[in-house]
């Protein structure tokens, strides 16, 4: 199973979805498309300088508490979008995704 909690700071993605063998996992190909793309788009895209944390089935995404308006803007979009996308896996695939959204 692999659980995404989104706080306030940022993000954590934790676990397998083991819909299918490693390497052949639609599921987790899926939410890890989603994730990278949010991830790229943060750093490179609204130029935020988030901490990103990787090892093997876990990323945790932290931002800095300086961002402009800007990018506080760009970023609340782009982690919406991420959650919109990882919802409907979620519901698609409930016994392999779950997402978490802390207030």
């Amino acid at each position: 199973m692999t659980t995404i909690t989104i706080r306030h700071d940022g993000f954590t993605a934790i676990g397998h979805a083991e819909f299918a063998e490693r390497n052949s996992d639609i599921v987790c190909a899926a939410t890890s498309a989603i994730i990278q793309n949010a991830v790229m788009g943060i750093i490179h895209v609204a130029k935020i300088a988030a901490t990103v944390d990787k090892s093997d089935g876990k990323l945790v995404v932290t931002y800095p508490v300086d961002m402009t308006h800007a990018q506080q803007h760009d970023k609340k979009t782009l982690v919406a979008t991420m959650i919109l996308g990882l919802r409907d896996i979620a519901r698609q695939f409930p016994n392999n995704v779950t997402l978490k959204e802390e207030n």
